[in-house]
């Protein structure tokens, strides 16, 4: 069934490397050889059979409308008022060993919640619950929820899909001080008096996942050189928390990215209008793009990667996806522009091939000699994100491929599962062919990528 579909899969390693530009390494699932990659991984086999940890694609998912992780850690931290039925089969907590990487956390998670029916008796639960959204767009909602309530949020009328908020990727590239005046023949423009007069241009960037913090440090000290002298700015200091002080977008020991592409934006159209915004979140995204048009902006600049949202046809059925947000901007008069092939050569691409039914997926070679995993090394400082899409359709999906990841303190040691993502494809309205996953490093080793039917 699988053989005539593809299967595109992408993942960063991200390990805050002091020596590294900007402080972050990143990597995409890609062919054996390339970047970030060792080939000859072994392939899992009934002899040597990993642990089993929360979010591993063993585990039933008792909340399917959560995913596998989410589920796994509703009912590791369900209170006992839930009851014997809805646990039967299930995960009964965390099994981990102690020092293991986790996501089960006592800590309130940023989630999105989908609705397709019930808005307000959804906000009404979360308001009697002591949790105030952070965005409301439509049938969207992000909000931060403690653990104990996830079981009962799964099970509210109405909830159709909750999951993790995915993170944002600045799109780096290499520049040098005012490359962009000659790279775009900006000189001769400017002789004909083309220099931005008139117009307002935006520009947004994001936090980073290695600095946690936006991509706009550095930038009050430019104002009046390098950048106007009046800068206009929506930033934000938490999810649905935007402000209008610029020093909540220049954080000390953030991210210069969306400075550097302001300064090279401003090189270009020196007489410019500059509007920043660092949204931290798909719906922060949406408002801060109706901000600018509010504002009279013409043009924005994004130069930031949000993972997989949709079939990869231009379309997503996620009402603030930043699709759909483009598409927003482009219908109400607004020239998007977007950095774009930053990660082309470091994805993975193919057909779905098992060749022993084994059940996990071989990404080189066949039979015996199949290479069925994916191996970083990382250091303790490091975090992996990975997500995984496949031809299917986006709500129905009915083909089910789970993604794991296992640890080896050593490349030929026995490996864990530590994280996974077992989302359901059964053919729901909500079933998407999408798994992901995030996982914080906390131990120096070997991290193994499979992909299982």
């Amino acid at each position: 069934m699988l053989a005539a579909g593809t299967l595109p899969a992408a993942a960063q390693a991200l390990d805050e490397d002091p020596s590294q530009q900007q402080g972050q390494q990143e990597f995409k699932l890609t062919d054996l050889g390339g970047d970030g990659l060792l080939p000859d991984s072994p392939a899992p086999d009934e002899s040597a059979d990993p642990d089993l940890g929360l979010g591993s694609a063993e585990a039933e998912v008792v909340f399917p409308n959560l995913g596998s992780s989410l589920s796994a850690l509703a009912v590791a931290s369900a209170a006992p008022a839930m009851g014997d039925a809805a646990m039967d089969g299930a995960i009964t907590g965390p099994l981990l060993p102690e020092g293991a990487n986790s996501t089960l956390t006592s800590e309130p998670v940023l989630l999105t919640i989908q609705l397709d029916a019930n808005r307000q008796e959804v906000l009404e639960f979360l308001d009697d619950n002591g949790v105030t959204p952070a965005n409301v767009v439509g049938d969207y909602l992000e909000a931060y929820v403690p653990p104990t309530l996830l079981g009962a949020l799964a099970q509210q009328t109405g909830v159709s899909r909750v999951r993790e908020s995915p993170p944002p990727f600045d799109d780096r590239g290499t520049r040098t001080p005012s490359s962009a005046l000659s790279a775009h023949g900006a000189a001769t423009w400017h002789l004909n008096d083309y220099t931005g007069d008139g117009v307002k241009v935006g520009v947004i960037d994001t936090p980073t996942t290695a600095t946690g913090k936006d991509g706009f440090t550095g930038l009050s000290h430019l104002l009046g050189t390098d950048l106007p002298s009046t800068v206009v700015g929506r930033c934000y200091t938490d999810v649905g928390n935007p402000t209008s002080k610029l020093a909540n977008c220049d954080a000390a020991g953030g991210d210069t990215h969306g400075t550097r592409v302001a300064a090279s934006l401003m090189d270009i159209a020196p007489d410019a209008e500059l509007y920043v915004a660092n949204p931290r979140s798909w719906a922060d995204l949406h408002s801060s793009v109706v901000w600018m048009h509010g504002q009279g902006v013409k043009i924005i600049v994004q130069s930031v990667s949000w993972s997989h949202h949709g079939a990869a046809d231009g379309t997503s059925p996620i009402s603030p996806s930043p699709l759909n947000t483009a598409k927003w901007a482009s219908d109400n008069g607004i020239t998007w522009v977007n950095s774009a092939g930053n990660y082309g050569k470091r994805s993975w691409y193919g057909s779905y091939a098992d060749s022993d039914g084994d059940g996990y997926h071989e990404w080189s070679g066949s039979g015996s000699t199949a290479d069925e995993a994916q191996m970083f090394q990382l250091s303790a400082s490091a975090s992996v994100y990975v997500s995984m899409r496949w031809d299917d359709t986006w709500g129905g999906s009915t083909r089910d491929l789970d993604l794991e990841i296992r640890y080896s303190a050593t490349e030929d040691g026995a490996q864990t599962v530590v994280e996974g993502s077992a989302d359901v494809q059964n053919g729901g309205s909500n079933d998407y062919p999408l798994e992901r996953m995030y996982l914080p490093v906390d131990r120096a080793g070997y991290y193994w990528v499979y992909a299982k039917k």
